[in-house]
């Protein structure tokens, strides 16, 4: 009743010969298609493999709505990094200005204090020279 065909294990197992052969052929099949598609760098289901999935991980990570985030978040910082450049500037030059005019001011303070005391000088020597001459 079994073919001559068949081994011992298979007819011990009550299995025929051509089936045993069949699912020989058919696992033989699955193994090569299986090098094949992980040489490829799909799996054997047919969805992407490793390199391809990190890919389309990637893809799906920078979709519009993130790009467009990141692109206005990049625009703010560089916004606010040059508006702290440039009040920073403008912190040093009102300083340099400030100096400037606090010496200016300084020299003027310096210069009418000489012309009072020259004028105070001027004064006592007017009225003592007139009360000199009075006295004489």
């Amino acid at each position: 009743m079994t073919d001559s065909g068949a081994t011992a294990a298979d007819q011990a197992a009550g299995t025929p010969a051509s089936a045993a052969a069949e699912s020989a052929t058919k696992a033989t099949a699955a193994e090569s298609a299986t090098k094949a598609t992980a040489a490829r760098g799909d799996t054997a289901g047919g969805a992407p493999g490793r390199a391809s999935g990190r890919v389309a991980a990637w893809r799906s990570w920078w979709s519009g709505a993130r790009l467009g985030m990141l692109l206005l978040a990049l625009l703010f910082a560089v916004s606010w990094w040059d508006s702290r450049s440039q009040v920073t500037a403008l912190r040093a030059e009102m300083a340099t200005r400030l100096k400037q005019e606090e010496d200016l001011s300084r020299q003027t303070q310096a210069s009418a204090r000489e012309a009072q005391e020259r004028m105070r000088d001027r004064s006592k020597t007017m009225f003592s020279s007139a009360a000199c001459r009075l006295c004489d």
